[in-house]
Formats: C-alpha cells, structure tokens, sequence
C-alpha cells in the first residue's frame, strides 16, 4: 500500500506530510487508487489502542490517524 498525499495546489507527494492542514491523500492498493481525507483521532482509548498496535513499545507521543475514502 501507498499513501500519496495531494497538496492544496493538487501537486502529488509521496513524502511527508502535515495531515492536520492538509487532510487530502490519496491510497494506492494493488494499483488501485483510493482518494480519501485524514482526520486526527481525538478519543484517547481508541487513540492508544491503535498507537499499541503500531509498536513493541507504544510511543504515545504520536498522532493516530483515521483514513477514509472521500465523499
């Protein structure tokens, strides 16, 4: 899977990318491609069950994500 970010002038980028200005990106998976908008996770259990899955040692300084296709 790839994760594309589109910036607000609708350049693409595969490289970083600050989610909470900028929530467009866009998914590829098995050369199909998904565009969808990111939101900030804000409900602090499902935030930290989502962190623990990532890693062996949470980092809970981290930003979880939710990703949906767009409407």
């Amino acid at each position: 899977m790839l994760l594309r970010f589109i910036e607000p002038s609708g350049v693409e980028s595969t490289g970083a990318q600050n989610m909470l200005t900028t929530p467009a990106v866009e998914l590829k998976v098995k050369g199909e491609r998904f565009s969808c908008t990111a939101t900030q996770v804000m409900d602090g259990e499902l935030r930290r069950h989502i962190l623990t899955l990532r890693d062996s040692q949470p980092r809970m300084d981290r930003v979880a994500f939710a990703i949906k296709p767009s409407p």
